[in-house]
């Protein structure tokens, strides 16, 4: 997956999310990504969150606080065994906030 870009306003909860099925998945799989937040309110009261779902299973992403630069996380999955699973990597924000820029690249 590829470079992705979304766009939040007027805070509250939104969220953006990339998606892929794979096939043959069995056995330890480390799932990274970048990301990049960008808050266009300074002094806003936000927070946000990276979560990875691969079929049933979700483990909330490596994320550094803060905003502006890309930073990398990545998520570890053991004993997956499954024929095809939709992975799914979500980033949310929610708060007090009038524009927050979400960028994810290169899972």
């Amino acid at each position: 997956m590829r470079l992705k870009a979304y766009t939040f306003n007027g805070g509250n909860y939104n969220f953006g999310r990339v998606a892929q099925t794979l096939s043959n998945l069995d056995g330890n799989y480390e799932f990274s990504y970048y990301h990049r937040f960008i808050s266009v309110t300074p002094g806003a009261d936000y927070t946000c969150d990276m979560e990875l779902k691969v079929g049933d299973a979700s483990l909330r992403g490596a994320f550094e606080e803060g905003v502006n630069g890309w930073k990398s996380g990545s998520v570890i999955f053991t004993d997956v065994n499954t024929a095809h699973a939709d992975v799914q990597l979500t980033a949310s924000c929610s708060g007090e906030y009038r524009q927050i820029r979400v960028n994810i690249d290169s899972i």
